[in-house]
This record gives structure tokens, C-alpha cells and sequence, in this order.
């Protein structure tokens, strides 16, 4: 790449692209001659006015350069991003811009190419702005880059779309085999990769796409295929670093992967790729392979991060882990939402729904909001009558349920003042009839009156708490009636 621009072979021998064999042997023993005599080297193709750097004319380097314009694949490369003198208009142009006047050279190329089809007679003209819409627009700072103005970056795309239609021209066909006609070089692929080398000095990836927007759809794809690489590299490297991490951690006993800290990687290896995988999906087909490719493994490997995390702890979780873990969700929905295949997809979808489990499966299922890390149990009484009169019923005072601190004591007293209620309800009725209440439920019911107050009483104000749980709900369908006959 830095042979390109301003020490172009053609520049450093004092030539144009289409220069014959003698006038660089004549050159270069010219060259070498001033530079044993010590004089100042100068050639009238030197173009300094253009922001080039001072060219380089040591003997190695002019040596260099003339071996290098030996290889045919070499001239044609090099001749793109310089200079040929094919018919009149081309001689006047080149010298105005000898003469350090850019304006005038653009000016008679613009008016030879304007409104113009590509013909055998004009090709060199076209040839030629090109390269000067390249080169004028070079910045200041003489290091080869080019200038990020409004009007710069217009001539520069504009260069770049007239170079691509030249070298798919039957006329340079024409030039290349009259100048070297043994080269076989893919030439789009070489302007390509060149001209993103020169752009990435000083361009960003957004940038280029910006820059490359308006460009015919192969030209785009030809250069977006190569913006694409240092997103794609970047990713991945991101990727392998991390997968590495988990890889070195010793493994469970069921030899599964495992890092005590895997959400934090993940969650990091997220950050960290956001923009890159922002700018692809920026100008990147999304049917692209590598593009698809980059989006499935690191969807895998946020996911292999929060597996990581979830296989160190599952055996000893605190309040603390599982809640690291449950926020891990965020991180698993990225991952399905940036995953393109159904196999990733589908490996996405069922992290969600564990870490859902999991989150179920730690609440209070009665109050359906706070954790039972540390949980406390309710025992509820509930039987079941028989078809021979008997009953079923749960031993050691219920059946236990598991709730969180806050509902154990909440439901405890629920059932304290279910009792109080009742014995006010069944002495209000015993007053209230002047104990005639009692004697008849004493003498002729058995007491199965008071029982039935205080059990309704209990189970509109405790029992129906519990009436939705997830272990009780299914016992009533069976038949089971809370409290004790």
C-alpha cells in the first residue's frame, strides 16, 4: 500500500503508466548520476502540489522501482493510482498540472468526459480524472490519507465508482494488453483491497459505508466484503477470548463447563461487540454467510456463558447467585434476538425458560413476589371422605407448604384471629338464643354446629388463602376439603 501514492514506481522514475522501457533506463541512469554529483533530483511528473510526500529518489529505491515496473502486474496495479498521456487532451491536462495547477488539469479532463460515454478515444481521460479526483483530495498532513471534507469524500467515491467501470471496460483491456500484456492479476479485488487500506488510515467503518452508499450494488458488496473483515475479526477474537476463560475452568462432576463468574463475562463479551455488530448489520446483507456465521457463535457463547455461571452454583445457591443469574435473562434475549438459526434459536429460547424456572421456582407461591431463600413452612389441615364414610387426611398437622417469612407470619395471623372470630360468632349465636344453641348442638348434634361455625369462619378468613396455591389447587380437585371432619 505504501507504494501506491507517493512512492508510486511511475512517480519515483518520472514516468507516466505508459511510458516505454528506454525512458525509464534513461531516467534512471540520470537519477543515479545526480545522486553521485549530489544534485537536487526533480521530475516534471513529481506532482508535489498534490499533498504527496517528497518522493524518494535514493538509488535502492530507484532501483527498486524499476525491478518492481519489470513484473506486468505490477505496472497495471501501479498504473491505476497514476497517470497516462494517450491523446492531446491528456498532454495539455498533465501539463497544467506540472505546472501546479490542479484546477486547469481537472478542468480540461471534466469537459473531455462530461455527459460522455466511455470510448477508445476518451478511455485515457477517464483514466486519468479518476486519478486526480483520488490524489487532489490527499490531506495535508502528507502521510497518504485522504481528506474527510464534504466535497473530498464526494470526488473520492466518485473516483472510485469511474475506477471499477474502467477496469470492467473492453478499453482497458485494450490498455492492458499494449502496456503489460502478460498480466493475469484480479484487478477489482487488488483496486478493492488498496483503496480500503488507503481509506482505513483515517476512515472509520461508519464512514466507508456512508462513503460507499450510491455505489453501484457489486462495487458495494466488493467493498463492504473487506469493511466487513475487522468487525468480524474483532467479534470473534472477543469470542475465542472468552471461550478460552470457561474452557480453562475445571469442569463439573457431570463434566459440564463451568466459571463462577460467567454472567460477568458474558454480559462484558456483550459490550464489547455491540458496536461491531451494529456496524454489519449496518451495511451487510443479512443472507450474508460470515455475517450470519459471527451472529449464531456469539449468540452461543453469551449463552455458554450464563450455562457457565449456572453449573458452578447450582449445587450451593444463595439469594445472591440465583439473582445474578435470574438478571442473566436480559443477556439470553439478546442472544436469541441477534441468533439466526433455528438450532441457536431454539438453544436460546430454552435458556430463557430455565432461568423462568428458576425464578418460579424460588418465589413464594402465595404471594408470588418475594424470594424463599431462607423460607418458612404452613401446615393445612385437609381431608377426604371416603366412599365407606371414612377419611383421608395429612399426618404431623397438614400438609406443608413452603411461603416466604413475610406470608408465614401474615397467614399465622389470619389464623389466630380466625379462631377468635369464630368463638365470638358461636357465643354471639349461644347468647343470642339463650343457650338453647347449645344444648341442642350438645344434646342432638354433637357438637358438629360449633364445629361447622368455626370452620367457615376459618375458611373464608385463612383457608381460601391458600385455595390457588399450587399444591392445594389440585388437592380440592381431587376432592379434598380443608380443615378436618
Amino acid at each position: 500500500m505504501n507504494n501506491l501514492l507517493s512512492n508510486n514506481p511511475f512517480r519515483v522514475l518520472g514516468i507516466l503508466s505508459n511510458s516505454r522501457v528506454r525512458l525509464i533506463e534513461k531516467n534512471v541512469s540520470r537519477f543515479n548520476a545526480y545522486t553521485k554529483l549530489g544534485k537536487k533530483i526533480e521530475s516534471i511528473y513529481d506532482f508535489d502540489n498534490l499533498n504527496l510526500k517528497p518522493v524518494n529518489r535514493e538509488t535502492s529505491n530507484v532501483s527498486k522501482s524499476q525491478n518492481s515496473l519489470l513484473l506486468d502486474n505490477n505496472k497495471i496495479k501501479f498504473s491505476l493510482f497514476w497517470f497516462t498521456d494517450e491523446n492531446p487532451f491528456d498532454s495539455i491536462a498533465l501539463k497544467h498540472l506540472s505546472n501546479g495547477d490542479s484546477k486547469k488539469a481537472l478542468s480540461v479532463w471534466e469537459k473531455t468526459t462530461k455527459n460522455k460515454k466511455l470510448s477508445k478515444t476518451n478511455f485515457s481521460n477517464f483514466f486519468n480524472l479518476s486519478t486526480l479526483l483520488l490524489l487532489k483530495n490527499l490531506d495535508t498532513s502528507k502521510v497518504d490519507s485522504f481528506s474527510k471534507t464534504t466535497q473530498g469524500v464526494l470526488e473520492i467515491k466518485e473516483a472510485i465508482k469511474l475506477k471499477y467501470e474502467l477496469i470492467d471496460s473492453a478499453f482497458f483491456k485494450e490498455f492492458k494488453n499494449k502496456n503489460a500484456p502478460n498480466c493475469n492479476v484480479n484487478l477489482k479485488e487488488f483496486f478493492s483491497n488498496s483503496i480500503l487500506d488507503i481509506l482505513n488510515l483515517n476512515f472509520k467503518n461508519l464512514e466507508l459505508v456512508d462513503l460507499f452508499k450510491g455505489l453501484s450494488e457489486d462495487v458495494y458488496n466488493l467493498l463492504s466484503s473487506g469493511v466487513k473483515k475487522e468487525p468480524i475479526n474483532n467479534i470473534q477474537s472477543k469470542i475465542n477470548s472468552v471461550s478460552e476463560i470457561i474452557r480453562n475452568e475445571p469442569k463439573n462432576s457431570e463434566g459440564s463447563i463451568t466459571h463462577p463468574k460467567g454472567n460477568e463475562l458474558g454480559s462484558e463479551l456483550i459490550k464489547s461487540t455491540v458496536k461491531d455488530l451494529k456496524l454489519l448489520k449496518e451495511f451487510v446483507d443479512k443472507s450474508d454467510f460470515q455475517f450470519q456465521n459471527i451472529c449464531d457463535n456469539l449468540s452461543n457463547a453469551i449463552i455458554d456463558c450464563g450455562v457457565a455461571y449456572w453449573n458452578s452454583h447450582v449445587e450451593n445457591q444463595s439469594k445472591s447467585t440465583r439473582k445474578s443469574y435470574q438478571d442473566y435473562i436480559s443477556s439470553f434475549k439478546y442472544a436469541l434476538s441477534i441468533s439466526v438459526t433455528e438450532k441457536v434459536k431454539t438453544r436460546s429460547k430454552a435458556s430463557i425458560n430455565h432461568v423462568k424456572e428458576q425464578i418460579n421456582s424460588n418465589k413464594c407461591k402465595i404471594c408470588n413476589v418475594n424470594d424463599i431463600a431462607n423460607y418458612s413452612s404452613i401446615k393445612i389441615n385437609m381431608h377426604k371422605m371416603n366412599w365407606d364414610n371414612s377419611y383421608s387426611y395429612f399426618k404431623n398437622g397438614g400438609i406443608e407448604i413452603s411461603s416466604c417469612k413475610s406470608c408465614s407470619s401474615s397467614k399465622s395471623n389470619k389464623n389466630i384471629k380466625a379462631f377468635f372470630l369464630g368463638f365470638l360468632a358461636w357465643g354471639a349465636v349461644s347468647a343470642v338464643t339463650m343457650g338453647w344453641f347449645l344444648g341442642i348442638d350438645i344434646i342432638f348434634a354433637q357438637f358438629k354446629m360449633s364445629k361447622w361455625i368455626f370452620r367457615k369462619i376459618k375458611t373464608e378468613i385463612y383457608y381460601n388463602e391458600f385455595k390457588n396455591h399450587p399444591v392445594i389447587k389440585p388437592l380440592l380437585y381431587e376432592g379434598y376439603k380443608f380443615g378436618m371432619p
